[in-house]
């Protein structure tokens, strides 16, 4: 995933939500609802954001594991223009 091109419309704004959390990151369930897409289809995102390097597994013990961006996450939306 080297241009922003390569992302589609629910990545990019996996990824412009994860940067607005500042560390504290989404759950599956809240991705799902923001998005208004099925589970299965944000699992199928995180992993492909996950392989990218995009974003990380933070565990927590509130909410079940959450996603949040990696440096490589935050400099892409940043280089990108996503936030």
């Amino acid at each position: 995933m080297g241009k922003s091109a390569d992302l589609d419309e629910y990545e990019t704004r996996i990824l412009e939500y994860a940067a607005g959390q500042a560390g504290h990151g989404y759950n599956i369930a809240s991705l799902g609802l923001l998005l208004r897409i099925p589970v299965a289809k944000i699992e199928h995102y995180l992993d492909r954001l996950r392989s990218a390097g995009l974003l990380e597994t933070i565990n927590s013990t509130i909410n079940g594991p959450v996603f949040s961006l990696t440096q490589k996450g935050r400099a892409y939306v940043v280089e990108h223009g996503i936030i």
